[in-house]
């Protein structure tokens, strides 16, 4: 076991750690996901879509464990930078559904410049999901994130498992003066939806490729 966790530390030490600003409003969350593409289907009564999402966690968290600063991943206090692969489908008449994702932390790995893409954990999250506004710009969520690896070892020899989180998914939207919704020019500033119906700008870095991007919020 030690020398498992002496191999572990050298093989942490060689990536270089991350610092991730996390826009204003999501500085409470525990984890703020955001989704960089996403491929949709319906066959008239399920929408299904999968896409790829990246973000941060905060440190301590299950999805920033303290085990990737004593080994060197990351510095103290600082939040992890998160990817996932994820799958959902959403019932049209009753706005119920399910999610999955396999999920990774990453580091600063062979490029200083680009984002992160060296792995130092690993796991997956299921869990159940309800469209509550009309447009679908508010949804709640919740489930259990699962570690599966750290650094490449079985996350049980950290200590680590199976974590119940509840969130929310704010997708964005752009408003006319009248009050209703319609579909936004490229680079238009646009909202997400406040758990009391208030607007929440989305900021710069909450955008791909000047597109606005739906937010995943996890809490544990």
């Amino acid at each position: 076991m030690k020398g498992t966790l002496k191999y572990l530390g050298a093989l942490a030490a060689l990536a270089l750690a991350v610092l991730v600003a996390a826009p204003v409003e999501a500085a409470s969350f525990d984890v703020a996901f955001y989704e960089l593409t996403e491929q949709m289907t319906f066959d008239g009564v399920t929408r299904t879509g999968a896409g790829a999402l990246a973000g941060s966690a905060k440190a301590g968290t299950p999805l920033c464990p303290q085990v990737l600063v004593v080994f060197g991943a990351i510095p103290p206090g600082a939040r992890c930078y998160v990817e996932a692969t994820g799958r959902d489908t959403i019932n049209a008449g009753t706005g119920a559904g399910a999610l999955e994702a396999s999920v990774q932390v990453a580091v600063q790995g062979d490029n200083p410049v680009d984002a992160p893409e060296f792995v130092v954990m690993t796991g997956h999250i299921s869990g159940g999901l309800q469209v509550i506004d009309p447009q679908g710009r508010l949804i709640m969520i919740w489930g259990t994130f699962t570690p599966d690896t750290v650094f490449g070892a079985p996350a049980i020899v950290f200590g680590l498992g199976p974590t119940d989180f509840t969130g929310t998914v704010r997708t964005p939207f752009v408003r006319e003066s009248n009050g209703q919704d319609r579909k936004p020019h490229r680079n238009e500033r646009a909202f997400y939806l406040g758990d009391q119906g208030q607007l929440i700008r989305v900021h710069e870095n909450e955008t791909s490729l000047g597109r606005a991007t739906a937010r995943f919020e996890l809490n544990f």
